[in-house]
């Protein structure tokens, strides 16, 4: 039945223990119902609708419904993996996935990934710094400035253009270096990634102009560039001074305009 017609598969509300689901329709169980309360998943073979006052309100009660186990949806091939945490360990990087059905996990599994799937693993392994420590902020601060060189007219050549998010960076490196699993990072090392946008005799400079954070007393602030409006946001990221920073006290960025924010305020500072 289930190959016949997978729809017909039902996975119990994790929260509401009287409700099932196949992913597009949601049925109740009936008070005469005889399905065990440890029963997870149920082919639903026959239901039966009482109309309310709204379609919301209209309750389908599963009439004629078969018992099945977790186990066999995972045999059968119900549901799609997803990818979830990477961890380290002593053997390498492990990656967790879960089987998920109309809503709910319903399997999990471990193991080394291969080929688009292990990008995606050293991809996040690296961003969350779990692999090569540090190197992924510094690649994010260098394309945030590059971003700012271009939107100042500054940029010649093409240099590594824009590239809309770090992951997507990380993961074409991996692939121009030919990682297609974990064995392959024994041949590389964090110098193989080189960002290509600010000269490297120019960007320390332009680093320190244009810094990304600003840390005054009792005040961290993150600070985000919009080039082509010259203007200057600095937000709070923690500390505990009370006041809000003054305009003479941060960097001298000469002819762009200021704002400070914290949480939904935005305020000038002149």
């Amino acid at each position: 039945m289930i190959k016949a017609n997978p729809k017909l598969v039902f996975v119990r509300r994790e929260r509401r223990r009287d409700a099932f689901g196949n992913g597009h329709i949601e049925v109740l169980l009936g008070r005469a119902s005889r399905l065990k309360n440890h029963v997870e998943a149920a082919l639903v073979l026959s239901t039966h609708s009482l109309p309310g006052r709204g379609v919301k309100q209209t309750m389908t009660l599963g009439t004629l419904m078969i018992p099945v186990d977790l186990a066999m949806l995972r045999e059968q091939g119900i549901g799609q993996w997803e990818a979830g945490e990477t961890e380290q360990t002593e053997q390498g990087l492990i990656s967790h996935e879960h089987l998920v059905y109309a809503g709910r996990t319903i399997g999990h599994r471990i193991g080394q990934p291969q080929g688009e799937a292990a990008l995606e693993v050293i991809t996040k392994a690296i961003v969350d710094g779990h692999l090569f420590p540090g190197l992924a902020l510094t690649i994010s601060q260098q394309m945030q400035h590059w971003q700012l060189y271009q939107d100042l007219g500054l940029a010649e050549g093409s240099g590594s253009g824009t590239v809309s998010t770090v992951e997507q960076w990380f993961n074409h490196q991996l692939a121009e270096l030919g990682v297609e699993n974990q064995e392959d990072l024994e041949l590389i090392d964090g110098s193989d990634f080189q960002f290509e946008g600010i000269p490297e005799w120019e960007y320390q400079d332009f680093a320190e102009k244009y810094p990304l954070t600003v840390q005054l007393s009792g005040l961290a602030l993150s600070v985000h560039y919009f080039g082509k409006g010259k203007l200057v946001e600095v937000s709070y990221q923690s500390g505990s001074r009370k006041e809000d920073p003054r305009r003479k006290e941060l960097p001298a960025w000469s002819g762009w305009r200021v704002k400070y924010r914290k949480a939904s305020r935005v305020l000038d500072l002149r």
